[in-house]
């Protein structure tokens, strides 16, 4: 306590300290105002109204689960609620040192506090119970006695998980109990303690932070999609779009609870063809050539420099997914090709021959000069395709979260015999007309389009324009509702002072009309899992509202032909389906089970445990799948000529086609192609 009440006394002294190192600061506030006022869409007033949004982001930003900050603090802080915008306009960037002496006392009073518990001796017995509370209701601390108990509860509530991630079945009476929850409890601190250093060690460490969580919120306010980037996260975002690279496929983070997770898993990659990773898996152990590495207290330099050893070719990973199940998986390094990447093409029926073709997002290799990516890749699948016969074809677009504009233009192109596709509209209200650049098609047969809530950007923009011209059946749920472009830019030319992705335009239907913040509708609805839980751009703060252009396109569109019946027929068939039917239940379910917190329980080994298989059997049933096949699936001759040597490749290609099988969405889009083909 004598260092924080020192600390406090020369509080002054140590914003002082702080603000002396700023220069950098104050270049990147100014170029972010620059490229702001310039660059974006619809850059937003600086005045009272931006400073308060830029406020609460920004403090949410610093502390966004209220594990540090005390209201005492907030207290403090709110004298800039209504300044933000002066230190903007005046280029006054002394102002962020407050938040970084205040939020490093408080994580070295964290540091100081878990240290201490190192030597606690938690009382398991089930007589101290944990409540569970809903985010929005989080507070800050009132005081350091409530402080220390939420890091008590919270350290003897991680212990526990970890105990029970190592056996489900210990119990405190086992004879080892004491030595093993000690053990278990040291993991655990140091693993808080190592989140803390990674800020109080580094040099500028916390500063630096809350600089760029600041422009971060800077740039947020302007819309949700705009966003600060330092020069490593600029290349994590890129990267997550290339191909072209030899990897495993694996984008890591950090947790706020300082694990190593899966942030991203790169189409075509081991460990996309794998199967049995997820984004948000923890990653607990490396093990490659005989070299171990446990990933504690570890940055992610040091996690990228292990993956990328020449020798570490193939690497054992030590999983730890949502549930807290345990599992070893191997990844052999890989480099994604262009030419082979992520998409596969497979025929679906047996008498009536369907072609299906997953896109998981629009990729592209930003340092190849011709760009080439998903399109290149699915016109190669889609060749295969029609020499096998194909009458009609489903692209699903479900999870596809977008990418590359462009490849959704080629895509686009592919299906539409020239043509407006969309209008772009930019900052200084001039438009411009987006067209099929090339003459003819590369399929002219019935098309299904499968889309889901989280169908975002791309995504949106090709099934808006196939939609537009009656090219394509939109089957599936509302999307989500992204009808803007950003570009990654400089803050400034030539310097060193990072990088944004910024909105720069928002794309129109050739109508006229827009689906920003509200979706794509589809022709044919299906129920969705995730109606409820409000995923669109529209529950984002401070999105762009939807527009509509007063001119429009000539374009020719086709004709659907008896599209009141394929609803009909549909309506009948998901009404009669056991499975569609139980979708409504099971999003509730999903809802309460992330939104509504639960009834207080003890916190013991059994507490937890029953809790933790409680909220395990919930997502089992959510998530459920049908283990009755629906739809005959096979491979195109080439693909089977492909797999016959390669072993790996043939055992991910029998999962796939097993879950397409099954899969009730795709057994209902082909269902309504074999009624469009007959009726």
């Amino acid at each position: 306590m004598k260092h924080f009440i020192t600390c406090a006394i020369t509080l002054f002294w140590c914003i002082s300290h702080f603000a002396q190192d700023q220069p950098v600061f104050c270049q990147q506030l100014q170029a972010s105002k620059d490229v702001i006022l310039t660059q974006h869409y619809a850059s937003k007033a600086i005045d009272d109204s931006l400073s308060k949004g830029v406020f609460y982001l920004f403090l949410n930003k610093l502390d966004e689960e209220k594990d540090f900050f005390f209201q005492e603090d907030i207290d403090v802080f709110k004298a800039d609620e209504f300044e933000l915008d002066n230190y903007i306009n005046e280029n006054n960037c002394s102002f962020s040192a407050v938040y970084a002496k205040i939020l490093e006392n408080r994580y070295r009073q964290a540091y100081h506090i878990l240290e201490k518990l190192k030597d606690t001796i938690f009382d398991y017995s089930g007589k101290v119970t944990l409540t569970p509370v809903a985010k929005k209701d989080y507070k800050y601390f009132s005081s350091e006695k409530k402080f220390t108990s939420y890091l008590s509860k919270k350290i003897a509530y991680n212990t526990l998980r970890e105990l029970l991630s190592q056996n489900d079945s210990i119990s405190t009476q086992d004879k080892n109990f004491t030595d093993l929850e000690i053990k278990a409890r040291h993991i655990v601190i140091n693993r808080e303690l190592c989140q803390l250093n990674t800020f109080l060690n580094q040099s500028n460490g916390v500063i630096n932070f809350v600089n760029n969580q600041f422009l971060s919120a800077y740039f947020n306010y302007q819309d949700p999609n705009s966003e600060y980037f330092s020069a490593n996260e600029k290349e994590d975002y890129e990267g997550s779009l290339s191909t072209n690279q030899e990897s495993f496929g694996i984008i890591p983070k950090k947790t706020k609870n300082g694990e190593i997770a899966i942030d991203y898993i790169i189409p075509g990659s081991s460990a996309y063809k794998n199967g049995t990773l997820n984004e948000d898996d923890i990653i607990l152990e490396l093990t490659s050539d005989e070299d171990q590495l446990v990933v504690t207290c570890l940055s992610l330099e040091e996690l990228s420099v292990f993956l990328n050893k020449e020798n570490h070719t193939t690497t054992q990973f030590l999983i730890k997914d949502k549930n807290n199940n345990i599992k070893e998986v191997t990844l052999t390094k890989s480099e994604i090709k262009v030419t082979e990447n992520a998409v596969r093409g497979f025929i679906l029926g047996d008498k009536t021959k369907i072609g299906y073709i997953k896109i998981p997002s629009f990729y592209t290799d930003f340092d190849s000069k011709n760009g080439r990516g998903v399109s290149a890749d699915i016109a190669k699948e889609l060749y295969k395709l029609q020499k096998e016969g194909i009458e009609a074809l489903v692209l699903d677009l479900q999870f596809n979260g977008g990418g590359s504009m462009q490849e959704a233009i080629n895509l686009s192109g592919m299906f539409i015999d020239k043509g407006p596709l969309a209008i772009l509209k930019f900052k200084d209200q001039s438009t411009y007309t987006i067209r099929d650049p090339r003459r003819g098609t590369f399929f002219n047969k019935p098309i299904a389009i499968l889309v889901n809530d989280y169908s975002a950007s791309a995504s949106e923009f090709f099934t808006a324009a196939m939609q537009d011209y009656n090219r394509a059946l939109v089957v599936g749920s509302k999307t989500f509702g992204k009808s803007t472009a950003q570009n990654i830019v400089p803050l400034k030319e030539g310097s060193d002072l990072g990088f944004c992705k910024i909105t720069v335009e928002m794309f129109f239907r050739v109508s006229g009309n827009s689906h920003q913040a509200i979706g794509i509708t589809p022709d044919i609805e299906l129920p969705s899992l995730y109606k409820k839980m409000n995923v669109s751009e529209a529950s984002k703060a401070f999105v762009i509202p939807n527009d509509r252009l007063d001119n429009r396109e000539y374009y020719k569109a086709f004709i659907i032909k008896n599209l009141k019946e394929l609803k009909e027929n549909s309506s009948k068939r998901t009404s009669n389906n056991s499975y569609f039917n139980s979708i409504e239940n099971k999003g509730e379910m999903l809802y309460k089970l992330v939104n509504v917190p639960t009834a207080k329980y003890a916190l013991s080994i059994n507490g937890i445990n029953e809790r933790i298989e409680k909220r395990k059997k919930a997502y089992d049933t959510i998530f459920s799948e049908n283990d009755i096949v629906l739809t005959p699936v096979t491979n195109t001759k080439a693909t089977e000529e492909f797999i016959i040597y390669n072993t790996d490749d043939k055992n991910e290609n029998d999962f796939i086609i097993n879950n397409l099988s099954k899969d009730i969405y795709i057994n209902e889009t082909f269902n309504i192609l074999l009624d469009y083909l007959n009726l």
